[in-house]
């Protein structure tokens, strides 16, 4: 039989070691989450894109957005996938998972062609891989 210090230690121990092995097996769990961000600037004929909002949609009808700064930067979390991509003149307000949530405000001065504002006409696409991957983004309204 352990001595009354040594079932401490063990105790111990198995406090310690028991809920690190349920995080390892949870953080293990999802097979598909394998995180990654996508960042890029959004240009008009060459000219930065000073506000606005960025979807990106999969074939399978995952989504992720991004506000496009007044510097016409962006930067967003998702998955990896191969993405459509809209360019929008309205801010999507989107939560802390980059989901878009309901609201909407105008943001840019420069006018985006509508063709680039839906994912089923803007022809615009990105394959995006685990860890960091960079896009730019070209608009031609011409």
């Amino acid at each position: 039989m352990l001595s009354s210090p040594a079932m401490n230690r063990l105790s111990r121990a198995s406090r310690l070691t028991v809920p690190v092995a349920l995080m390892l097996m949870w953080g293990c769990s999802d097979a598909d989450y394998n995180p990654c961000s996508l960042s890029g600037k959004v240009t008009v004929d060459e000219q930065p894109l000073d506000g606005g909002s960025l979807l990106l949609l999969t074939e399978d009808g995952q989504v992720s957005g991004a506000p496009v700064k007044a510097d016409g930067t962006y930067t967003l979390e998702c998955k990896p996938g191969t993405y459509k991509i809209a360019v929008a003149p309205l801010e999507v307000i989107v939560g802390a998972d980059g989901v878009p949530l309901s609201g909407v405000k105008p943001t840019s001065s420069i006018e985006i062609p509508k063709k680039y504002q839906d994912v089923g006409t803007s022809n615009l696409e990105v394959v995006v891989t685990s860890g960091r991957n960079a896009h730019d983004i070209e608009l031609i309204s011409k």
